[in-house]
């Protein structure tokens, strides 16, 4: 009886041990790559630097709510680039989100299956932008740069997300996330720290 009360305890012992590392990696391995979350320094946001070194800024902002009711979009890594006009944000998804919407649509989904665009509260809609993509474990990353941005006298951006097979800004978006609200605080970026090797 001794024998067989001390495998139960290493069968559970065993167990417990393998719960605690499983859970443990996947508190290590779930949060987002810094590339997603750094500026980007894209030509454009390198030619700004470049004509005044000095003056060229980067804040960030985080929302109270930086995920979707319905827990299908998150974003993160924030960054309005003054000098650039870019406003820089990275937008997570789970491969369940794909899933739903390939159910709605009743087909395949496009290469790209996401199209975004900004809208801030003076009505204005900002389309111009590139995009990274990134993907880890059960999730894809796009860090979105939008151009032409300028946030003086802005009080909110909203990031609105379109099906890509049927956008249509005179309808509601497919999902939409504050993005920029002008009452909370923004943290400044140590630019230098972040600066490529071609413009140290």
């Amino acid at each position: 009886m001794k024998t067989a009360g001390k495998i139960v305890k290493i069968v559970a012992l065993s167990i417990s041990f393998f719960i605690f590392a499983f859970f443990l990696f996947r508190i290590l391995t779930m949060g987002d790559p810094d590339s997603l979350t750094s500026i980007d320094w894209n030509p454009a946001a390198k030619e700004a630097y470049l004509k005044d070194p000095g003056s060229f800024s980067a804040v960030s902002q985080k929302q109270q709510v930086f995920i979707t009711n319905d827990g299908k979009f998150w974003i993160s890594g924030i960054l309005y680039l003054q000098e650039a006009k870019q406003l820089q944000l990275t937008i997570k998804y789970n491969d369940s989100t794909l899933k739903a919407l390939a159910e709605q649509i009743e087909g395949e989904l496009p290469e790209e299956p996401f199209s975004y665009s900004l809208l801030d509260s003076a009505g204005t809609r900002y389309t111009d932008y590139d995009f990274r993509v990134e993907r880890k474990q059960n999730y894809s990353y796009r860090r979105l740069i939008f151009y032409g941005i300028d946030l003086t006298d802005i009080a909110t951006v909203y990031v609105d997300i379109y099906y890509s097979g049927a956008v249509d800004y005179e309808q509601p978006p497919y999902s939409s996330l504050m993005t920029w609200n002008r009452a909370l605080p923004v943290e400044k970026v140590d630019v230098k720290a972040s600066l490529p090797d071609d413009l140290k």
